[in-house]
């Protein structure tokens, strides 16, 4: 039984003549999104698509993404999203590795996929999204323009793909996260359990790229008979003009984002008190920032941890928990506590339980975890052990439940013998007026074996010195936990999903000595 596909054309039933898409000026009636998701459905299935087989999207942030989305849901082809972002050879190897059979893409990347083309043997069919009618070529405007729009669901089972999710790759390849049908209506389920409350009329904005977290809200306030917002290039002043025109209710940013929001000297001009949900994910967001954002934004923000292998929501530290009292200050750390139908707990390296306040790895079990890595067997059973994920992250739990995330397993420094971890170097840093951003790594050093080395981007016009920020760690950080090495730089290396590359500080602080 294909639910995803029902829940998609009952929604274009039950709002048909709703809106259910503002994207720049072109709106679009839940009934149009639902046709043109059939059209586009029957255009795959024409070319000889089958179920199962994997099918790329490379688009922008647009309604044709979603119309994309809909109809793979519908046509049981896998969905490969990939991030606009992306380099020519990362997109390469992303369609390379996932044996994708079809790829829709807008014309902004047609030289790139012209490049790349014949180097990808399983590739047939190339779809753009936008061609001249006359052109034969297959595209999503001719489809829509031409194809029949009546409902088409093709049937699948729980356990068949719904999507193909690549990592982000900053510790090595990118790997694919296969994602069930189940998985995907677990994760809906939890959105609507614990994450955010979604009415008919909502308005959500989306600014990052739907090919990542921000998508995966999408469907969810479809099928709840909410809009979905589009802008196609973010600027703080673009950001807050579409809260205040569109009257946005929910929104999902990375902490980056509300950094520049906050930085934005005009943000009081805005009417923006239609906001009722802004959900954070990523990257830790600084303690100090989260308090600005509160003090500006109100106790709106929800702060949400996933990972690709077990998509969003896992932990919620919802918005009634975000508050600005003396009492609440040590929870606005935490990352908050399970969702309904997700399991979290905290283990050693013998995968034995620990005590409350004990760091360990987290390790997440439920419907929403992955099916395993795609043609990586051995790295699916290194990761997926009794049932449970574990996720890489360490952390620790509290006698209420909520969890704390200090940092990535693979970025604890050793260093003289002691475990260091970076989230603890860098809160901090962060706590010293002025400093933007910052961001630890562990660089190898004979004596130590890996020197604490910090990277920190400063504020406009700030002077701080670097023996300023050594001082302020000695008097709040063990003698191991001091950075040894601290380096300004204009601003941090993030990937293309805006989370810090610490490789390339590695290779930032090879290249300055």
């Amino acid at each position: 039984m294909n639910q995803i596909g029902y829940l998609i054309t009952r929604s274009g039933r039950y709002y048909k003549d709703n809106i259910a898409i503002i994207d720049n000026e072109q709106i679009y009636s839940f009934k149009e999104v639902n046709e043109n998701s059939n059209a586009i459905a029957r255009g795959l299935l024409s070319l000889g698509l089958e179920k199962g087989d994997r099918v790329a999207v490379l688009l922008k942030n647009s309604a044709n993404f979603v119309f994309c989305d809909f109809s793979l849901a519908k046509s049981g082809l896998v969905r490969v999203p990939i991030n606009p972002k992306l380099k020519e050879n990362e997109i390469e190897y992303i369609l390379k590795d996932v044996e994708a059979k079809a790829i829709i893409f807008d014309s902004s990347f047609r030289e790139i996929i012209k490049k790349i083309k014949d180097s990808l043997t399983h590739l047939e069919y190339i779809i753009q999204s936008n061609t001249d009618l006359n052109d034969e070529q297959p595209s999503l405007q001719r489809w829509i323009s031409t194809r029949c729009k009546k409902d088409i669901i093709v049937e699948t089972n729980d356990n068949d793909p719904y999507q193909i999710l690549y990592t982000s790759g900053t510790t090595g390849k990118p790997k694919g996260a296969v994602i069930s049908y189940r998985s995907r209506l677990e994760t809906i389920n939890n959105v609507f359990s614990d994450e955010l409350e979604i009415k008919p009329h909502d308005r959500m904005l989306h600014v990052a790229s739907l090919a990542h977290g921000s998508g995966s809200k999408v469907l969810p306030h479809f099928i709840k008979g909410a809009a979905n917002v589009f802008i196609h290039k973010f600027s703080p002043e673009i950001f807050f003009e579409v809260v205040e025109k569109h009257k946005i209710n929910n929104t999902f940013l990375v902490p980056t984002i509300i950094g520049m929001l906050l930085d934005y000297e005009n943000r009081f001009n805005y009417n923006i008190h239609s906001l009722k949900n802004i959900l954070y994910s990523a990257s830790p967001m600084p303690k100090e920032m989260l308090k600005k954002a509160i003090e500006f934004f109100g106790p709106v923000l929800v702060q949400v941890y996933a990972l690709t292998e077990a998509p969003n929501p896992v932990l919620v530290l919802p918005k009634r928990e975000h508050l600005l009292l003396e009492d609440n200050d040590k929870l606005l750390e935490s990352t908050g506590r399970e969702v309904t139908n997700v399991q979290v707990k905290i283990v050693n390296d013998a995968g034995e339980e620990t005590v409350e306040e004990e760091v360990g790895e987290l390790v997440v079990r439920g419907n929403n975890v992955m099916s395993g890595y795609w043609k990586r067997e051995r790295d699916t059973q290194e990761t997926i052990k009794d049932g449970w994920l574990y996720t890489g992250d360490l952390g620790f739990i509290d006698n209420n439940g909520y969890f704390y995330i200090v940092g990535r397993k693979k970025d604890m420094i050793i260093s003289g013998g002691y475990n260091v971890y970076s989230r603890e170097v860098e809160d901090a840093i962060y706590e010293i007026a002025g400093v933007k951003e910052v961001a630890v790594a562990g660089i190898p050093d004979e004596i130590w074996g890996e020197a604490v080395s910090a990277f920190i981007v400063l504020e406009n016009d700030n002077n701080l010195s670097v023996e300023q920020i050594k001082n302020h760690c000695k008097r709040c950080l063990a003698n191991y936990k001091n950075p040894k090495n601290i380096t300004i730089v204009a601003e941090l290396p993030k990937n293309a999903n805006g989370k810090v590359d610490k490789n390339k500080l590695k290779e930032i602080y090879q290249q300055q000595i």
